[in-house]
């Protein structure tokens, strides 16, 4: 646990934003990569769109899910305004949805 004894209360959050961050970095971020599971499971993502002409991508903590860069895989047209993506992941995934309309 750490004090910000320079600090109060209007001023604490970022420098305890970032001593959280410091954390998770150097003690949970590596231990939560090694429980990653051995098996591929299969996983379809669905979307939901504002625009027929919304383009979208999902990026996230594995190869398949693009190593966290936001162009790499690009979500399908399914309908007018759905997009899905149907792929192998491990357990557990990080990921997210970024969108270009």
């Amino acid at each position: 646990m750490s004090e910000f004894l320079e600090n109060n209360h209007w001023n604490t959050f970022s420098p305890s934003l970032n001593k959280a961050f410091e954390f998770y970095f150097k003690e949970i971020f590596y231990l939560q990569e090694k429980e990653v599971s051995i098996e591929a499971y299969e996983v379809t993502l669905k979307v939901k769109t504002l625009s027929k002409k919304d383009t979208i991508y999902t990026t996230g903590s594995q190869t398949n899910l693009g190593n966290w860069r936001p162009d790499k895989v690009k979500m399908k047209k399914v309908s007018t305004f759905e997009r899905a993506l149907t792929l192998k992941i491990k357990s557990p995934a990080q990921f997210k949805i970024t969108g270009v309309n």
